[in-house]
């Protein structure tokens, strides 16, 4: 049992994070705490913790992708189920950007599916049987 400097309440130690810089290992506040501090920072320094990202990401950008590419290698499976989730959690952002490059790019687009039409036509029997 522990106490939190910051409520006072006297909580198990599963309710505090690990903190290998204190002598005794574990966080002065509990998870609660911590949280609830960790929201209002974010609240209040939103705007600079993006800025020292996009600024980290420039001067780091290529080992940063690399690390992806390692990672993407080496988990393919994960990197499949991350995908997936992200596509499911994300369909209207994924259409409006599907739509924004369709519109953009309207001649290629056309040739695309006038060459699909075109080899599924050729080559898959079935849909060659339906259009007839």
């Amino acid at each position: 049992m522990q106490k939190c400097c910051t409520c006072g309440v006297e909580k198990g130690l599963t309710s505090y994070h690990k903190d290998s810089s204190r002598t005794s290992g574990i966080s002065n506040r509990c998870k609660t705490c911590k949280k609830e501090s960790d929201s209002k920072y974010k609240v209040a320094h939103g705007d600079e913790k993006r800025a020292k990202d996009r600024k980290y990401y420039k001067e780091h950008a290529e080992s940063i992708r690399e690390k992806a590419r390692e990672w993407y290698v080496a988990n393919p499976e994960k990197a499949k189920e991350q995908r997936k989730t992200w596509h499911d959690n994300n369909k209207e952002r994924v259409d409006e950007n599907r739509q924004r490059w369709i519109d953009e790019n309207a001649e290629k687009y056309e040739e695309y599916q006038r060459n699909y039409q075109r080899n599924r036509y050729r080559e898959n029997m079935d849909y060659r049987i339906k259009t007839i």
